[in-house]
């Protein structure tokens, strides 16, 4: 419908430079991902664009967790961040400028969503990544909330609220800007990895040499 009365209106000008504008101006402005969603290729309950599928509605969750479980798990920060949607306030998070070698898994149910090896600094006030850890780790959505197209990011285990993804971030890799709430992610050292694996290698030589 805004197409057609921009086009009338369009047709009405008696200004050439008057009717380029007002039908070209438009469709530059509508370059992000979610405006270009309208014209992707339909599947089903998701669109497929450039950097894959961005769903209209949520997937169900590989895991559910009762409220009362999940509750049990969070802080009521973090509950509200990952089970309502919230945001946290910029600069405010406890990760953002975390640069130590490591991971950063799902507050909720742990699974690897990001690594620091593709953080980087966005000046945005929020964690940002330029791709997160594997394949399918994330699942995006398309969010109109506010009046303003987004696309939402959900961990693909959960459910969980994390964050959006936009298409300013570094040209050099992506060009993707994973933008992350702080209290959706919890993070494991590379170095706290290698030493649990170290221990675990540990005992079970002991364990062995008992058992011989």
């Amino acid at each position: 419908l805004g197409a057609i009365i921009m086009l009338a209106l369009a047709v009405r000008s008696s200004k050439p430079g008057l009717v380029f504008l007002r039908l070209v101006v438009p469709l530059l402005q509508n370059s992000s991902a979610v405006d270009r969603l309208t014209s992707a290729q339909r599947m089903g309950n998701r669109y497929s664009y450039s950097e894959g599928p961005v769903y209209r509605e949520p997937p169900k969750p590989r895991v559910k967790f009762t409220d009362a479980e999940l509750r049990e798990r969070l802080t009521p920060h973090e509950y509200h961040i990952t089970q309502e949607g919230a945001t946290e306030k910029p600069g405010t998070g406890k990760y953002l400028k975390v640069t130590e070698d490591g991971v950063f898994g799902c507050v909720v149910c742990g699974n690897v969503l990001f690594s620091t090896n593709k953080k980087f600094d966005s000046s945005s006030g929020w964690p940002s990544f330029s791709d997160v850890a594997e394949k399918g780790k994330v699942v995006r959505v398309k969010d109109e909330s506010y009046g303003v197209a987004r696309v939402e990011v959900l961990c693909a285990n959960c459910g969980a609220h994390l964050g959006h993804v936009f298409e300013d971030g570094p040209k050099k890799d992506t060009g993707l800007r994973y933008c992350i709430n702080s209290a959706s992610l919890k993070f494991k050292s590379k170095a706290d990895n290698d030493a649990a694996g170290s221990s675990a290698a540990c005992g079970n030589s002991k364990s062995g040499g008992t058992a011989g």
